[in-house]
């Protein structure tokens, strides 16, 4: 199967329905899960099976969703990443979920930014994206500002403070490369 998207290091594919052992094995580790849940804990299996579910609905639907990351030296399963539609105001959401083993090898930075490339050249339709991250959550903060977003403050969701980034596409070429 192709890649739908490569970067030097990275190739992304999208989930299929078999993908459900995949997701668990990256959202199983709480460290990982720390900002991605509101209470910091694995997601149960029927949260993971509904989110495979929407991955794979939106990929068929958008062509484009959440994707696994593969290292392509390796093959080695890093993550995931992509955009999902944010229910509440029907924009593109940019995120990134990777295994600890990966932390602090670039893979977040290098892949929110090969994103927004295809999403701006390959959609050119978009004009705007956004993000958020707990406000604790300072390295995926720092990812988001390395690629050019800009914080738009911050909102509760479940009873959690959050960070809320937006870039646009007109901002967008600034921060290329």
């Amino acid at each position: 199967m192709q890649p739908l998207l490569t970067t030097d290091r990275l190739a992304f594919y999208a989930f299929t329905p078999a993908d459900l052992p995949v997701l668990s094995a990256l959202h199983s580790d709480p460290e990982v899960m720390r900002y991605l849940s509101p209470c910091g804990q694995p997601w149960p299996a029927e949260v993971l099976k509904t989110k495979l579910d929407r991955f794979v609905a939106e990929h068929a639907e958008l062509g484009h969703s959440k994707w696994k990351v593969y290292r392509k030296d390796d093959g080695a399963l890093i993550g995931r990443a992509g955009f999902s539609v944010f229910a509440p105001t029907g924009e593109l959401e940019l995120g990134f979920v990777l295994k600890r083993e990966w932390w602090g090898h670039g893979y977040a930075t290098e892949s929110a930014r090969a994103l927004i490339d295809w999403l701006f050249i390959e959609r050119p339709r978009i004009k705007r994206v956004i993000a958020f991250a707990q406000v604790q959550n300072l390295a995926s903060k720092r990812v988001l500002e390395k690629i050019g977003m800009i914080s738009t403050g911050t909102r509760l969701m479940e009873g959690i403070d959050y960070d809320f980034y937006l870039l646009l596409r007109r901002g967008w070429s600034r921060y290329r490369g």
